[in-house]
């Protein structure tokens, strides 16, 4: 169906591209690598973040067929497919890195790609449209950049009496576990 409506037959379709999910995961790319950027006058580094997290998502929310179609093609295991996922990445990786500066940190950096790849997912499937991504990522961005607790900085660890469980067990230990407020509640 896609080859006769780009009028052109299967055949030819496939001397070009390996499979359907190649040509929608090659349609995306050429997407995302064709837009400009947004031009980036934030004052920090959360401000510029935020600026590409919302222009990203203005580009995908532009063409909402082809990311609910890319959305499905990029959990290919077609080697194709493999290969533009991985740019597809490293675009959003350098783009956060042009926000942030060239001393951005690797992790914080595949965090804001882990995130956004989780954003069209969580839209492709229909937990959230299109036209709402820029707001979501929005708030997404801002945790990430601010950390998880006002005024916290460092990785979170989880220790007894620390108020995040009720009850003082040890998050390591291997028994069940409760949240605060859910004793009831067996979560392992």
């Amino acid at each position: 169906m896609v080859a006769s409506r780009a009028g052109v037959s299967s055949a030819t379709a496939y001397t070009y591209f390996a499979s359907k999910d190649h040509l929608f995961a090659e349609l995306f790319w050429r997407l995302l690598v064709s837009s400009p950027g947004p031009g980036i006058t934030g004052r920090t580094p959360e401000e510029r973040v935020r600026q590409v997290a919302t222009y990203l998502a203005g580009v995908i929310a532009g063409a909402p067929a082809l990311a609910a179609a890319v959305t499905k093609s990029l959990l290919s295991a077609d080697p194709e497919v493999h290969r533009l996922r991985l740019a597809i990445g490293a675009l959003w990786i350098d783009r956060f890195r042009q926000a942030i500066g060239e001393e951005a940190d690797p992790d914080l950096l595949e965090t804001l790609a882990f995130a956004f790849s989780g954003i069209l997912l969580y839209a492709g499937t229909g937990i959230a449209a299109y036209d709402e991504l820029a707001d979501v990522l929005d708030r997404v961005v801002g945790v990430i950049m601010r950390g998880s607790r006002v005024g916290f900085a460092g990785p979170l660890t989880l220790v007894p009496g620390d108020g995040l469980l009720d009850d003082g067990v040890d998050p390591r230990s291997t028994g069940p576990a409760r949240v605060m407020g859910q004793e009831d509640h067996d979560l392992t």
